[in-house]
């Protein structure tokens, strides 16, 4: 799979994990009011756990573009699986956590995920740095 096509995938799991959640955090706050005087706690929670992996494929992309285009060398296929996986399982364990809050109508589950997601989110933003930056050209198969 050529370089642009799988970061467009990544990218695009991505965009649709951050709108969903987010959408989600949205509606229970807002119309529920399920967070009461603790909304911000929530959304700080949120932020920390999805911006530094968005910035940092919107940061590649950009700086991309700038330089004339996307990498159009084809990416090594196993920094791009290892990276899809982590990425689904990360974003399904958020949302695992989100629909928590509202099932306890507890913020509990945010505290007691913290360790886990901040090692999860190392390995999962080392993965999309790796593929997303490396000049890997040798997994030329499609």
């Amino acid at each position: 799979m050529k370089r642009g096509t799988a970061q467009g995938w990544l990218a695009s799991l991505w965009i649709f994990g951050f709108s969903a959640i987010g959408l989600t955090l949205f509606i229970q706050d807002t119309v529920y009011n399920l967070f009461g005087n603790q909304s911000q706690i929530v959304w700080d929670w949120f932020y920390k756990a999805i911006m530094p992996t968005v910035s940092l494929m919107i940061g590649v992309m950009v700086a991309q573009y700038l330089r004339g285009g996307v990498d159009r060398r084809y990416g090594g296929k196993l920094v791009f699986s290892i990276a899809m996986v982590l990425s689904l399982s990360y974003l399904t364990i958020i949302g695992i956590v989100v629909a928590a809050i509202a099932i306890r109508f507890s913020l509990a589950p945010l505290s007691a995920s913290g360790t886990f997601l901040g090692i999860h989110q190392a390995l999962t933003s080392a993965s999309l740095g790796a593929f997303f930056v490396s000049t890997d050209v040798t997994d030329q198969a499609e």
